[in-house]
């Protein structure tokens, strides 16, 4: 499974190394806001994560992309989880 992450914060730094660890999942690319990208690179570089995106649609364009995990916060769930890619989330879509 080809993986996008959305989202730079705590979750996604606590979920990083247990999905690096599973074979089976690529990190192809990590949402990020403008202000968050130095972040994001740095998990980019520790967790070999493909591409790091500010745009979403431009990650929902990335055809490598299988799967998108929604770790933003549970007000924006139900917005990023229905734009037409197969996703999960941590939370409880609102």
């Amino acid at each position: 499974m080809r993986l996008g992450i959305l989202g730079t914060g705590k979750i996604v730094q606590d979920f990083l190394p247990m999905v690096k660890s599973i074979p089976a999942i690529e990190l192809v690319g990590l949402l990020s806001t403008p202000r968050s990208v130095a972040r994001a690179r740095e998990l980019q570089a520790t967790y070999r994560i493909g591409t790091v995106y500010t745009d979403y649609a431009a990650l929902l364009a990335d055809t490598t992309i299988d799967t998108v995990y929604v770790a933003l916060p549970n007000s924006l769930h139900y917005d990023y989880a229905k734009r037409g890619r197969t996703s999960f989330v941590r939370s409880r879509l609102r």
